[in-house]
């Protein structure tokens, strides 16, 4: 006991706050600076904090809608329509598929829900992102989740959907067929064992299906948008490799990162999991992007990302407590996000201004 790691895995938007906390090794002694070409542009600028490196970049994400067609079936409903091909369905169209696949048994508990927006990876972030939303505002050096196409978004996905499923009829689904605290088995999945007929979540699920559920006949299309023709949108994160400070063997440490982190270290990963790389390079390689995560691959370059900065996981339990209060009607979405703005930008202030 007693001795920390040489390296350790940080999720990616965290590594500003963590540096600002003086728990991470700036990596510019190590030459760190002269990666920066390699990766992806927002993963980079996630691994710093003043301008300079505390993180290597690893993996990345991104998100969209995935659908059930054989719950679509039964119910009568053509999935064609939603092809991807055919852009970005409108929320109103997906309310109204899903309204069709509500199901409930002899006691009037739902067995089956079409959709639940706010579940996997329906967070604050996707939808705040698919109303058009801002998320901070770097002229002020403030957060902005009190930004009216954020609030819209909240009332819109968590307040009213709620409401019209029944604020208490959905929480005992939800704590039934997807209980967070602890979380089900992946075999046990609403979506994988049709509970849900659509969710927002990532390609990693991409490798649940043949282990968990090969004759799962799904679909995949964009993030549903507010109104028809809106750019379709979705976010990346990631996680990212750090050296805490005062490791026995930072230099080892470095070196053994610089692999991990790279592209041959990356190569690998993406291979054996069916998350996307985010050295560029790997990115045009389409030998390692099989079957739908290729989809996904496409959605990167117009991806959005998360603010990194040196509040950002404060930030992140400050919407999420918003969210779940808009979810469970125990407080106006308006309310809730302008607390959130105010909880974190006291703790941000001290950090402006945020550029080197």
């Amino acid at each position: 006991g007693g001795t920390g790691p040489d390296v350790y895995e940080l999720d990616r938007f965290t590594v500003a706050e963590r540096a600002a906390a003086g728990v991470l090794t700036d990596l510019s002694s190590f030459g760190a600076a002269s990666e920066a070409g390699n990766y992806l542009d927002f993963a980079w600028k996630e691994a710093l904090f003043k301008g300079k490196p505390y993180a290597l970049p690893f993996d990345t994400d991104a998100r969209a809608l995935f659908y059930n067609k054989d719950l679509l079936q039964a119910a009568g409903i053509d999935a064609s329509a939603l092809d991807i091909s055919k852009g970005a369905p409108t929320i109103d169209t997906i309310r109204t598929m899903a309204n069709k696949l509500n199901k409930k048994d002899a006691s009037g508990k739902y067995s089956v829900v079409g959709f639940v927006p706010s579940l996997s990876q329906g967070w604050h972030y996707t939808w705040g992102f698919a109303y058009g939303g801002s998320f901070f505002d770097a002229n002020s050096c403030k957060v902005t989740p009190d930004d009216p196409k954020i609030v819209q978004a909240f009332r819109d996905m968590f307040w009213n959907w709620s409401s019209a499923l029944g604020v208490d009829a959905l929480q005992t689904f939800l704590s039934t067929y997807a209980p967070t605290t602890p979380p089900l088995p992946t075999e046990q999945d609403a979506f994988l064992t049709g509970h849900i007929g659509f969710v927002v979540t990532g390609p990693w699920v991409l490798s649940w299906f043949p282990q968990y559920k090969p004759n799962l006949h799904y679909g995949i299309t964009y993030i549903p948008v507010p109104h028809q023709g809106d750019q379709p949108a979705t976010w990346a994160g990631g996680w990212s490799v750090v050296i805490p400070k005062g490791a026995k063997n930072a230099k080892g440490g470095y070196e053994f990162m610089k692999y991990f982190a790279g592209e041959a270290g990356q190569r690998v990963y993406t291979k054996e999991t069916q998350h996307m790389p985010t050295w560029k390079t790997l990115l045009t390689d389409s030998s390692l992007f099989q079957g739908d995560l290729s989809l996904f691959v496409k959605l990167l370059p117009t991806a959005h990302s998360r603010p990194a900065l040196p509040v950002g996981s404060l930030y992140w339990d400050q919407l999420s407590t918003a969210q779940d209060a808009a979810v469970r009607h125990s407080k106006d979405p308006a309310q809730a996000l302008k607390e959130a703005a105010s909880a974190t930008n006291d703790k941000l202030q001290q950090y402006c201004p945020l550029a080197a």
